[in-house]
């Protein structure tokens, strides 16, 4: 279980909405989901929201009745014969399940900042997907055919998959609305607005593939408390000449 999936659970059975415990440890709502999409939430902001909720936690929580909610370290060991990031050969395996069945998608998220600068620059824990949301039950349906089971799900606004052999997957729903809107589920029941033109492609390794913009990956890389791996990010981004 991830620590987004741990946490929800938490939330889920001390009857508490993921947007209050955000308030009970000081942060927005639109913040704190913002970490836990990305998997951001650091061992302090868990004490921390242990303590709120009266829980303990010992790298894991503990519940008034004693029952516990933890990382199955097994789990993680057995998952993908001890793959803890997702590899080139595996994102381009994702890129073909997706031109095979034929749903538009962008990539997003740190492979996707990788695409842009054309190299592959740190490791990866997912792959981060956007896709039409029309498709969203059949995209669901052929990605468990294939083998990946759900870990973590928030739909409408997102969900992660995992598989034995190509690690995980972040997919996330985008609505392409009739009036020319394009929006994607906030977790909290609101909408995120994307610009049309965020939604580009760029050339990786002789193959185009459809990506997030500079612009928008420099938009999504704010508005939160940073971790290194973002300033990595952001910096590589920096480094893009635009033509």
């Amino acid at each position: 279980m991830t620590t987004a999936g741990m946490i929800k659970e938490l939330c889920e059975q001390m009857h508490i909405s993921i947007s209050e415990l955000a308030r009970r440890i000081g942060q927005t709502p639109q913040n704190f989901n913002k970490k836990l999409q990305r998997e951001t939430v650091n061992l302090d902001e868990l004490k921390a929201i242990a303590d709120v909720l009266g829980v303990k936690f010992e790298q894991r929580f503990i519940l008034p009745d004693g029952d516990e909610i933890k990382t199955d370290s097994k789990e993680e060991m057995i998952l993908g014969n001890n793959i803890k990031h997702v590899t080139e050969k595996a994102l381009l395996h994702i890129l073909d399940f997706f031109e095979e069945i034929d749903v538009p998608y962008w990539l997003d998220g740190g492979w996707g900042v990788d695409v842009l600068t054309g190299r592959q620059n740190r490791k990866h824990r997912d792959i981060d997907i956007d896709f039409d949301a029309r498709y969203t039950e059949s995209v669901i349906s052929k990605l468990k055919e294939v083998g990946y089971i759900v870990d973590v799900d928030w739909m409408p606004s997102r969900m992660e998959l995992k598989h034995d052999k190509y690690g995980y997957l972040d997919i996330h729903p985008i609505d392409f609305n009739s009036d020319g809107s394009i929006t994607q589920a906030d977790p909290q029941g609101g909408k995120y607005i994307f610009q049309k033109e965020w939604f580009s492609s760029t050339v990786y390794k002789d193959r185009e593939i459809p990506c997030i913009s500079k612009e928008a990956q420099l938009l999504f890389h704010s508005g939160y408390e940073l971790t290194y791996k973002d300033h990595f990010d952001i910096d590589n981004l920096n480094k893009i000449q635009v033509i």
